[in-house]
């Protein structure tokens, strides 16, 4: 199958960039460095191509009972505006997404979906809607493009483009940056302050090259995947397909913070409510190694007697840090934060610590815990 190429692919060759297929779709993997715009988005202001992103619409006099059954967070706590962090479970409780749900003007809600899980998302839905009467869903994915602007100068640089108000963190808007019609939502994928614009596809490269005209004082770069993983991974941000998938629970990837057990009902809560009672098997933490190298997806973790004990899920080298990093799952009571561990790196074991999985400080100086890390990253997501 041929790759597909977002609405922005001629503006990345035009910018020479590197590019990669990623959920079927051609998109720049780096401009011209990934420690370039990885310290852009930390410091100043990066911008990014995430159109390959799903964008799926539900609405309908019973759309919001429909999706609190659907999904884990509580839909009915969402005003006009709001947006939420949830998840997509089966019945098993396994993950089949991780998602934010906006809620709209008349009752309409705004899924975004990963890009990989789109069809697989679809399907489920679709299948779940066939009890339900009164709903209506679209999906919309290919009618739109989205633009992250991430960084601690994201605001500054959109407030160049509108005179209207920038919405409150974990808010959509719908407004106009420099004439352009847009879906501003106040959330991201970094660890940092930031944007994600939903635009239609003819406006998207107009949209691009304003943002990268007016940015260019206030130190903005084009920005690709390999520095959205690498900032991701800084900020403890787990990656579906990756971190976790349909065989791991919010409960072992350290996300019941997205789960209201206080729900009546929704799909997968019968399941997480027996492996609360039995306990889990294993748990996501995060890794650091002291010895050199870089712990990759896959690697086999061991105690220092030499029996494993866990795997790694995401690792590498953020610019900036002296030593890897990583994400993990360790077998339940077989080690705790603060332990050392080894790391098998191709045949070599290589010394490391068990930690929080959040490697940059927030603006109080602290290292938060995954959990409350990813309450707070995603109430400003992203």
């Amino acid at each position: 199958m041929t790759a597909k190429k977002t609405p922005l692919y001629s503006a990345h060759q035009a910018l020479n960039a590197q590019f990669v297929e990623f959920a079927s779709t051609l998109l720049p993997v780096r401009f011209h460095s990934e420690k370039e715009e990885h310290l852009a988005v930390r410091q100043a202001v990066g911008i990014f191509d995430v159109s390959h992103m799903g964008e799926f619409f539900v609405s309908g006099k019973n759309a919001a009972s429909f999706l609190d059954h659907l999904l884990t967070n509580n839909v009915n706590r969402l005003s006009e505006n709001e947006a939420q962090y949830s998840l997509l479970l089966n019945e098993q409780g396994g993950i089949i997404d991780d998602l934010i749900i906006y809620r709209q003007r008349n009752g309409q809600f705004l899924l975004c979906v990963n890009a990989a899980n789109i069809e697989r998302d679809w399907q489920h839905i679709s299948r779940e809607k066939r009890s339900v009467g009164d709903v209506e869903i679209e999906n919309a994915s290919h009618r739109f493009a989205q633009i992250a602007v991430q960084g601690k100068k994201a605001s500054e640089l959109l407030r160049l483009l509108t005179k209207s108000q920038l919405p409150a963190r974990f808010h959509i808007v719908s407004t106009k940056l420099n004439s352009i019609e847009t879906l501003v939502a106040r959330t991201g994928y970094t660890g940092e302050d930031g944007f994600e614009i939903f635009l239609s596809n003819v406006d998207a490269e107009h949209l691009w090259q304003i943002l990268l005209e007016h940015g260019q004082a206030l130190g903005i770069k084009p920005c690709g995947l390999a520095a959205r993983d690498s900032l991701r991974l800084e900020a403890g941000l787990l990656l579906h397909g990756q971190d976790m998938d349909e065989t791991t629970t919010p409960i072992e990837a350290g996300l019941m913070f997205a789960v209201d057990m206080n729900k009546k009902n929704f799909i997968g809560k019968d399941a997480l409510i027996k492996q609360k009672a039995r306990g889990i098997s294993k748990k996501l933490m995060g890794i650091r190694l002291l010895d050199r190298g870089l712990a990759r997806h896959g690697y086999k973790i061991f105690n220092l007697d030499h029996h494993e004990i866990g795997e790694v899920t995401s690792g590498g080298l953020p610019p900036g840090k002296d030593n890897a990093i990583g994400l993990c799952y360790i077998a339940q009571h077989k080690a705790k934060i603060g332990d050392e561990v080894l790391v098998d790196i191709r045949g070599r074991l290589a010394k490391a610590e068990l930690v929080r999985g959040r490697f940059i400080f927030d603006s109080r100086g602290s290292n938060h815990d995954q959990t409350d890390t990813k309450r707070s990253t995603f109430l400003q997501r992203t």
